[in-house]
């Protein structure tokens, strides 16, 4: 994502309050509870919640107030857009112990004719130049990648668009580059529990690469030198600071080596309810956690889709959050703190709470094991299905997903009769509330079930 938008609207040069004033949509967005700030108290004992704040800082100022009390009441880790220039204290104040991160970008810089005032989080070039001079032992030109055959000048750079916005590509290899990242982000970090670094999936990285650069014959060697800068930034910015990658719906294995390297991972649009590759993600994700690192999951912008019926539901909407809901508990780590529940998304349309439901509040305790299919074969319209399974301390959590292409149906029928393990659960709702209890469940291509004990 560039600075001010999603991947769906991008305006860098756009003003924000008038962004919000529109209602343009943007970005919706790290060990183990360790992780989790000294003396931190999360909101709830069973989930982390996460949410990009790019919305509160543009409101007229006497909106601000009450969203900023209920954000603060609600998440855990809060990432503010890089213009933002108020929210830090507010935040710091009304929620000492959550985490606040800042938004930057690191493999591209912006070029100066960006309309965009100069920024260190983006549009830093003119801040690079500065540096440069007071380090004449490096050279600014050997810190961007350039044009074959062309040599290294300005008017070689390798330069492309992204949404909007003309960039340069810097080159990660470069010791003088590195070192200008180290210290450029340390300070935007200064006050700050950690970093959100945008654009940072691999196919994010697709005009560099149809590009082409002198300095890379190969895409490995850019590949290992990006892990390796990411590694140093890291370690710049210190044991008490996180950092957060986004690498969107990008699930390759450059992915996972980044978010590794990094110590976080921002999985933008990633918790599908109807997307067919929902297992593949949950590998991954489930891989990214594994090795330490942490995850946050945010759902798909818009609403359902039209064929997207209320199954065992009063309305789609509650459906399609439960399924949100119930995929995170699916791939969650033995303890809170590594994995980020994201309720929003990227909209910025509305108030964060406008998009919040009850049962994530609902207790479900700890998971007592990994993820198992519990029930597969055909559905009521001949198609396969499988649906997966967690147990949890207070609830049974099911979690059936698209597996397929080919179709696109997701009504009463695709519906698929699963008997429970045992009696006595209660199917929990958007609100908090549960329903009577049932043995059997009958759950819909892209329905889940949160089924409290």
């Amino acid at each position: 994502m560039d600075p001010h938008a999603s991947r769906s609207s991008r305006s860098i040069g756009s003003n924000a309050g008038a962004r919000v004033a529109g209602f343009i949509r943007i970005l919706g967005i790290a060990g183990l509870f360790s992780g989790f700030g000294p003396g931190a108290t999360p909101r709830f004992p069973h989930i982390r919640t996460e949410i990009n704040d790019y919305r509160i800082a543009y409101l007229p100022s006497p909106a601000r107030a009450a969203e900023y009390a209920w954000t603060a009441q609600h998440y855990d880790r809060i990432v503010l857009d890089w213009g933002d220039a108020v929210s830090m204290p507010v935040y710091r104040r009304l929620s000492p112990s959550a985490e606040i991160y800042r938004y930057a970008l690191s493999w591209t810089v912006i070029q100066p004719a960006s309309p965009t005032a100069p920024n260190i989080a983006a549009t830093y070039y003119p801040d690079m130049q500065a540096w440069y001079a007071a380090h004449r032992d490096y050279d600014l030109e050997r810190a961007l990648l350039h044009r074959p055959g062309c040599g290294p000048t300005p008017a070689c750079r390798v330069s492309f668009k992204i949404w909007k916005d003309d960039r340069w590509a810097i080159n990660p290899g470069d010791p003088g580059l590195r070192a200008y990242q180290r210290h450029r982000l340390a300070r935007l970090a200064a006050d700050a529990d950690g970093l959100f670094l945008d654009e940072q999936g691999s196919g994010d990285f697709e005009p560099l690469f149809k590009a082409r650069a002198a300095e890379y014959s190969d895409a490995a060697s850019y590949q290992r030198d990006m892990i390796s800068m990411l590694r140093e930034i890291r370690s710049a910015l210190g044991t008490n600071k996180g950092l957060l990658i986004n690498t969107a719906t990008y699930v390759t294995p450059w992915d996972a080596e980044l978010a590794r390297a990094a110590g976080g991972a921002h999985g933008e649009h990633f918790n599908d309810p109807v997307f067919p590759e929902m297992e593949r993600r949950w590998t991954f994700a489930e891989s990214v956690l594994a090795s330490g690192a942490s995850m946050h999951l945010t759902p798909p912008d818009g609403p359902p889709p039209r064929e997207y019926s209320n199954g065992g539901y009063e309305t789609p909407l509650e459906r399609w959050q439960l399924w949100e809901l119930a995929s995170s508990y699916l791939i969650a780590p033995l303890r809170p703190g590594l994995l980020f529940f994201n309720a929003n998304g990227s909209s910025g349309s509305q108030a964060f709470s406008a998009a919040w439901f009850k049962a994530i509040e609902t207790n479900v305790g700890a998971p007592s094991g990994a993820r198992r299919v519990l029930s597969q074969g055909n559905d009521r319209a001949g198609r396969p299905y499988r649906v997966w399974a967690r147990d949890y301390g207070n609830a049974l959590v099911l979690v059936r997903p698209v597996i397929s292409w080919q179709s696109r149906s997701y009504g009463d029928d695709t519906a698929a009769d699963v008997a429970l393990p045992g009696s006595g659960y209660h199917l929990l709702h958007a609100d908090g509330t549960r329903g009577p209890s049932v043995s059997t469940i009958a759950l819909r291509a892209g329905e889940a079930a949160i089924l409290m004990k």
